[in-house]
């Protein structure tokens, strides 16, 4: 789209653009006569980085661990299980590592951190399912990621779990979309932390 809007504004300005200059961070600034000039935003894909199990969510299942059975995730959906992108600012997609969908990298988060606590059973363990219901960001204001999801065992009354994290962004729009970016992570760190500590889900799992 910005690609678009640019090759647009230099049509439209054919006869008056002397130049174009692109800078290091992928924008372009239109020079026209009379030493007057047009900042152009360019495209951005904003990747966040790989999951890493916080020490708070590792310790909260080590506390759990003679409460919970070892379980196992037998599936992990979603509305639009091939979501792999968000829009920032109607412009710029916020992509999961890898451009995994969000439902697989939440999942993955989980696994790992239920594998590294001893709490994951490939085989014989609790079948849980989870659905991600809901997954979004504000990047105006103040920044945050909501994310949703129900967590079921069969027999069991299903968990829904809702969490919003906060977090400041910056002024211009691809400095938010940054933050955001930045912050995803972050956010399913305590999206997952939330999900532990909530006592529905220990029962749950029980």
């Amino acid at each position: 789209m910005r690609n678009l809007l640019l090759a647009t504004l230099i049509s439209i300005f054919s006869a008056q653009v002397a130049a174009q200059t692109e800078t290091h961070s992928g924008d372009f600034i239109l020079n026209l006569p009379g030493k007057h000039s047009m900042f152009v935003q360019g495209f951005r894909t904003f990747f966040a980085g790989q999951y890493v199990a916080p020490e708070k969510n590792l310790a909260v299942l080590r506390q759990l661990k003679d409460q919970m059975s070892k379980i196992r995730i037998a599936d992990f959906s979603a509305d639009d299980p091939d979501m792999t992108t968000l829009v920032c600012r109607l412009s710029w997609p916020v992509y999961a590592p890898a451009k995994l969908p969000y439902a697989m990298f939440l999942a993955g988060a989980m696994r790992d951190e239920l594998t590294r606590e001893g709490l994951y059973a490939s085989d014989d363990g609790i079948a849980v399912t989870g659905h991600l219901d809901s997954i979004n960001f504000d990047s105006f204001g103040s920044g945050k990621w909501k994310i949703a999801a129900t967590f079921s065992v069969e027999g069991k009354t299903p968990v829904t779990v809702k969490h919003d994290m906060a977090f400041p962004v910056g002024f211009g729009a691809a400095s938010a979309c940054r933050d955001v970016r930045d912050n995803l992570v972050p956010a399913m760190q305590e999206f997952l932390f939330a999900v532990y500590s909530d006592p529905q889900f220990q029962a749950m799992v029980h």
